[in-house]
């Protein structure tokens, strides 16, 4: 059986595409089917980090195709042809997200530390959660932030009161994983040990988080 992960959120540059690549090419190295689903037609983030990462030569090639609809992505899944399917959805998505979350085994919002990120993310998951889906198949994952714990500590504050489940740990912005991205790489594949590992804890605890939800 197909599982499926789709990383979404209300807003544009929360990391999303980043979260899907580094996701996407974890279970690959791992010995799985995987298909990346960009369905962010107008940027093409995903596919195109995909096609640098042909071009450059870095193994395990990750297969990504563009997929428009919702409908599009429930066909691949049925398909059976694969073991994880990994959907980037398009920013400002959200009514797309009222579809998008019926076929997915888990949900993920990255999101960062400002306001107005966090006030995007309460917002998308109580539109979803209004239309009585559980957030015990959402989780949220701090990308692109600061390393500022007091920051860090405001920012799960601010999400308890809606109770979506918190993917421990962040992955900080540094210049180091815009570069490896740029050449093909994941985040948890850039050069720097102390970044790298930052990078592999948030996304093994969202491995963890769909392994939970899936068995």
């Amino acid at each position: 059986m197909t599982a499926v992960i789709a990383l979404a959120n209300g807003k544009g540059g929360v990391k999303k595409s980043s979260m899907s690549r580094a996701i996407a090419t974890e279970y690959t190295k791992a010995g799985w089917g995987v298909l990346g689903l960009d369905m962010d037609i107008d940027q093409g983030s995903f596919l195109d980090w995909g096609q640098r990462r042909l071009r450059n030569g870095f193994e395990p090639p990750v297969t990504i195709q563009g997929c428009g609809t919702v409908s599009q992505a429930k066909k691949q899944i049925e398909s059976g042809q694969w073991d994880l399917i990994v959907i980037d959805s398009a920013a400002y998505a959200t009514k797309s997200l009222l579809s998008l979350i019926d076929i997915v085994d888990l949900l993920v919002l990255p999101t960062g530390f400002s306001v107005d990120d966090l006030r995007t993310t309460v917002t998308t998951v109580n539109a979803l959660r209004n239309k009585g889906h559980s957030t015990d198949k959402m989780a949220v994952v701090f990308a692109g932030v600061s390393e500022s714990e007091s920051e860090y500590r405001a920012a799960l504050e601010y999400l308890q009161p809606c109770g979506v489940p918190v993917i421990p740990g962040a992955i900080p912005f540094l210049t180091s994983f815009s570069q490896a991205q740029d050449k093909g790489l994941a985040l948890t594949e850039s050069p720097f040990p102390g970044p790298r590992q930052k990078a592999d804890d948030v996304v093994q605890g969202v491995i963890d988080r769909l392994t939970t939800l899936t068995q």
